[in-house]
């Protein structure tokens, strides 16, 4: 569906309730902005898109950038945060760490370096970021005083509709992946729409469907598999794309692995690039799930 173009100045009002209209800076060059999240926290919301300020008939760019005069603006406004007494929580939409070695071109910040750079100098430790859609939590240390967690919150617009829920203290910080309660709106609204009423079963098969679909055209397309040999490998595929994006890669793992660990032999002596890279992923990081973080000082 071809929906209007919202421009950056429609963006602002159609936000001013949530967030602008508290904002006590704001970047002149983006949509980036600082409130006070409470009296013991800054919440500094970045603006990484890539955009023009007037109405464009292409596509618009996926990939993510800081400007330079963002950039200026953020020390700015860190350098007059770090000599207040209140912690402070990075927000941007494109990652700032890699999260996964075959899903980052375009995902992770082009220049993600110079934004951690600030982080690391001004010592702010969390950022919470998403564009990737899949629920995963990501570390990266920079010195023995600094380690850097990214935290991306898997779309609520797919299968498990994630949201993340953040429990902040004068001391602490957590966070909680939840699934979005759409039962609810569904009822109190009297929702009539099937795809709404079964609004959990609707979103998991558009979600397999997707993985069916990618596991047909990038592995089963480029060998010559039996019908159930076929099957099996698209059933594998869907159950690792679903705990990768879910975040459940540790609950998930032990069983898909006693379940499949013939056919995953197979599989990589099978030399397909996409299903080695994509194994290899979720076997470095299987040995926790990204569901929860915890921050205490």
């Amino acid at each position: 569906i071809r929906v209007q173009q919202i421009l950056p100045d429609e963006f602002k009002v159609l936000f001013a309730d949530y967030g602008y209209q508290e904002a006590i800076s704001q970047d002149s060059d983006s949509l980036s902005y600082v409130a006070e999240l409470s009296p013991n926290w800054h919440l500094f919301m970045i603006d990484s898109n890539v955009y023009s300020a007037t109405a464009g008939i292409y596509a618009p760019k996926s990939h993510g950038q800081l400007k330079n005069k963002t950039l200026r603006w953020l020390r700015k406004e860190l350098s007059t945060h770090s000599k207040s007494d209140k912690q402070g929580l990075t927000v941007v939409h494109h990652n700032s760490l890699d999260h996964f070695s075959s899903l980052n071109q375009g995902y992770t910040l082009d220049n993600a370096n110079e934004l951690q750079q600030l982080l690391s100098e001004f010592k702010l430790p969390i950022t919470l970021s998403g564009h990737i859609h899949a629920q995963h939590i990501s570390h990266q240390m920079f010195s023995d005083q600094f380690t850097l967690t990214d935290i991306a919150t898997g779309a609520f617009a797919i299968y498990p509709n994630r949201i993340g829920v953040v429990t902040i203290t004068e001391n602490s910080f957590t966070y909680k992946a939840d699934q979005l309660d759409f039962a609810t709106w569904v009822t109190a609204t009297q929702q009539a729409d099937p795809n709404l009423v079964n609004y959990d079963a609707y979103l998991k098969k558009i979600f397999t469907d997707s993985a069916r679909q990618l596991a047909d055209r990038e592995i089963i397309a480029h060998h010559a598999y039996t019908p159930e040999e076929a099957e099996a490998v698209i059933d594998l595929f869907v159950q690792l794309n679903l705990a990768t994006f879910s975040g459940n890669l540790k609950d998930a793992w032990s069983h898909i692995h006693t379940q499949y660990a013939d056919l995953l032999d197979n599989l990589k002596g099978y030399g397909n690039e996409f299903f080695d890279i994509y194994i290899q992923n979720i076997e470095k990081q299987h040995q926790e799930n990204h569901h929860h973080f915890e921050s205490n000082w």
